[in-house]
């Protein structure tokens, strides 16, 4: 639990790995980072973030928020 006085920060504790997704971010779409592996990530919160990549080049979502995230920033 964290503190009302300090920000929760989205921490990455749980990563799995996958085949490739369509476009995960279409605000940010990088054609280059597709059919390579798509990586999801889990915060402690329950936040998620995606992120597809190929060689050097990649496209990710911001953290997603759930219920169960509590709304943190």
């Amino acid at each position: 639990m964290t503190s009302p006085n300090k920000p929760h920060r989205h921490i990455s504790r749980k990563t799995s790995y996958g085949r490739y997704q369509d476009c995960v971010a279409p605000e940010n779409c990088n054609p280059k980072a597709h059919h390579g592996e798509t990586k999801t990530s889990v915060c402690r919160c329950g936040a998620t973030r995606i992120m597809n990549s190929k060689g050097s080049h990649f496209e990710r979502t911001g953290w997603i928020e759930t219920m169960a995230a509590g709304g943190h920033e």
